[in-house]
């Protein structure tokens, strides 16, 4: 329990995305979860706690006992795909951990927020919860500039997608163990979390095309690993 709650994670997401294109392999989702416990675990020096209810079925009732867990979650992880966002329960999932988290210490933490989003298939934004519309999202997909087709990244597309899958795995793990940790000091100090700390200076990062992300991505790590706040941590109306 490396945020000071009973567990640190709860994955959201809809069953049929974890159901695997090549039979006998594991799903998306399920290697996402081993993936982003191991980096974790590697950046923080323990291993956290992370929970998801693997019984989801296409039939599955409300379940009580998942939601009487959310006030002893620390974060939500949101695995947003057209399956997701026509779920009843998945957006039952998402209002009901709002709701447990703003009863405790609150849906945000330093302008960070609890809900975590991981684009695994775009879709437009005015479809996703607008509980979630301000987020930024964490893409887990390209576009092709020349078909203008989607790819997952998922290593049977390919070592060039698997890559950019690592590299974007990174990316929330590092803004997972950031917020876990300050959860944490929270949690065992009555002070204002950050009230002692270097005021750390801002810079504005401009939106790019689809084409530029993974460039507009590497400059992101930068300034974050050399202790840059970047904006915007939102998105932007439109």
């Amino acid at each position: 329990m490396i945020s000071g709650f009973e567990k640190d994670i709860f994955i959201s997401y809809a069953h049929i995305d974890d159901e695997a294109l090549v039979e006998g392999e594991k799903g998306w989702i399920t290697e996402f979860h081993r993936s982003l416990e191991v980096r974790l675990s590697q950046l923080l020096g323990e291993r956290p706690v992370i929970w998801r209810d693997s019984r989801l079925d296409g039939n599955h009732v409300f379940n009580n006992e998942i939601i009487s867990q959310f006030p002893r979650i620390a974060l939500l992880v949101s695995i947003f795909t057209p399956r997701y966002i026509k779920s009843e329960w998945c957006i039952k999932e998402l209002l009901e951990f709002k709701k447990a988290s703003e009863q405790n210490i609150g849906v945000e933490i330093n302008n960070k927020s609890r809900i975590f989003k991981v684009i695994k298939t775009p879709i437009e934004l005015e479809q996703h919860p607008k509980v979630t519309q301000g987020l930024l999202g964490y893409d887990f997909f390209i576009v092709d500039k020349d078909t203008n087709r989607i790819k997952e990244f998922a290593k049977i597309f390919g070592s060039e997608n698997q890559q950019l899958y690592w590299s974007k795995l990174d990316d929330i793990a590092n803004d997972i163990a950031i917020l876990l940790k300050e959860i944490k000091e929270m949690k065992e100090s009555a002070s204002v979390i950050g009230a002692s700390k270097e005021v750390r200076q801002k810079i504005y990062l401009a939106e790019s095309s689809f084409d530029q992300r993974e460039h507009r991505d590497s400059i992101k790590r930068w300034l974050t690993d050399n202790n840059y706040m970047v904006l915007p941590d939102h998105n932007l109306p439109l």
